[in-house]
């Protein structure tokens, strides 16, 4: 196919394509062909994501050779090119985009280097006057007629694009059909296929159109996740009200256990929702629909209560004490009772604010001991995965609240104390007051309690005000 008698057969190609354009006179069948379809640089052979073809210069350059190899019109000088004069520049195709810029210049005309070297030893080749005059004509019509060509490749350039993307669509859309054809066959229902995948779910949106044996299982273990999740959506829908009913029943089962407890223990107590993913409980929420579940089947489980409700204060404890690990903070003792750890409340995952916190209760932010945390009470929730597909609310957890526990520390400093060391009921017990000085009431300026200034200080990350 490189032979010169090949080239028929390169023509014949090249119109099988739409309005592709005719080669310009100085190129060959096999050249303008690797022009239009070839993808590397043709100065340093390397390769990008995007296209290289410049259609002034009808040659395929990258941004690096461009801002090395071409010359603006003002540095075509005699010491750069000896023997060169700048008149050359007539008969050299140009390009107005030089590489520096993101987008082409259209005040400066840059020239490819070797082309210039290499009309202007082919100029003076030639010796008789008329000769040369009939050569310059010729060449300065072949940059004019390469002018007037660049909209009729950019009008195809962009019309093979169109043609691209549009068989790429289809490829797309066949392959979709065949995944899910290959999905029904292996027993799931056609239209939780339909709604789990589309065009642009990954393993469909590039690839091949014909799925094989060998590509479906190369990519079913990338899309049977979201097909399963879908099913599994599906089904927690349809027993949805089912189980909200259930939930009612354990939450009567669960206040009437709550009831025998003393009121101080009972303020210890998580609300109900935490029980919802303990397998016992989750067994028989999640039951077939035509199973009768009373609170007869929850009954059970009140003897278990006590050991789930102390189970979820470890969790919570573990949690904060490995969060402190995390960021290094330092410190002896139990960090629950220490009065320069202040801790918050999550903020809930469904909040869309840059600030998740510029509308919280300042009781959500400002919780200092374990006493606050454990009995804290709160409307916002959490979402747990229960699978893929399925989530669940459970009551928001607690954060380390890094704002306001250095304002705490320097407050346990200001009253006379050690933050190392202080606990809360030492705190309570010294029971300092602070003059906060960033507002002035006809009466003065307010006077705070230790909580109190924590809270009013911790929009400022620091007590400067006090």
């Amino acid at each position: 196919m490189l032979e010169p008698q090949a080239g028929l057969v390169w023509k014949a190609a090249r119109l099988s394509l739409k309005s592709c354009p005719a080669p310009p006179e100085d190129f060959t069948e096999l050249r303008w062909a690797s022009f239009l379809f070839g993808t590397a640089c043709q100065n340093c052979g390397c390769k990008a994501n995007h296209d290289l073809r410049d259609w002034r210069l009808l040659r395929r350059v990258c941004p690096a050779c461009r801002r090395r190899r071409l010359v603006d019109e003002r540095l075509v000088t005699e010491r750069r090119f000896p023997g060169v004069s700048k008149d050359i520049l007539k008969y050299v195709p140009w390009t107005g985009d030089s590489g520096w810029d993101w987008r082409p210049s259209q005040s400066r005309e840059c020239y490819w280097d070797e082309d210039i070297i290499r009309i202007a030893a082919q100029r003076k080749k030639i010796q008789d006057p008329q000769a040369r005059k009939t050569w310059e004509d010729d060449y300065a019509g072949r940059v004019e007629k390469r002018n007037e060509l660049v909209k009729v490749y950019t009008k195809w350039k962009l019309e093979m694009v169109g043609v691209r993307r549009n068989q790429e669509s289809k490829d797309r859309e066949k392959r979709l059909k065949a995944f899910k054809e290959r999905f029904v066959a292996a027993g799931y229902a056609q239209h939780d296929v339909d709604k789990s995948l589309h065009p642009w779910t990954e393993g469909i949106y590039s690839g091949t159109p014909n799925v094989t044996n060998a590509v479906w299982t190369r990519v079913r273990p990338k899309l049977e996740p979201k097909v399963q999740a879908q099913v599994n959506f599906r089904l927690a829908e349809e027993l949805r009200p089912t189980l909200d009913q259930r939930m009612k029943i354990l939450e009567d089962v669960y206040t009437a256990y709550l009831d025998t407890l003393r009121p101080s223990e009972r303020l210890y107590c998580p609300p109900v929702d935490f029980l919802r993913p303990i397998p016992a409980v989750l067994k028989l929420l999640e039951a077939d629909k035509g199973t009768n579940i009373t609170a007869k089947n929850f009954q059970p489980l009140k003897r278990h209560f006590k050991k789930y409700i102390a189970d979820h204060q470890g969790k919570v404890r573990m949690s904060l004490k490995t969060e402190e690990t995390t960021r290094q903070v330092t410190y002896t003792g139990d960090p629950f009772d220490l009065a320069r750890f202040v801790y918050r409340r999550s903020p809930a995952p469904r909040r869309k604010c840059r600030t998740p916190f510029a509308w919280a209760d300042p009781e959500d932010l400002i919780l200092v001991g374990w006493s606050m945390i454990g009995t804290h009470a709160t409307q916002e929730r959490k979402q747990l995965q229960l699978r893929d597909g399925v989530w669940i609310p459970i009551p928001a957890g607690f954060d380390l609240n890094f704002s306001a526990s250095p304002v705490s520390a320097k407050l346990i400093e200001l009253a006379g104390l050690d933050p190392k060391t202080t606990t809360v009921a030492e705190m309570d017990a010294c029971d300092p007051r602070f003059v906060f000085t960033q507002f002035l009431t006809e009466a003065g300026y307010p006077v705070l309690t230790w909580r109190t200034a924590v809270s009013s200080c911790r929009s400022t990350h620091s007590p400067a005000y006090i």
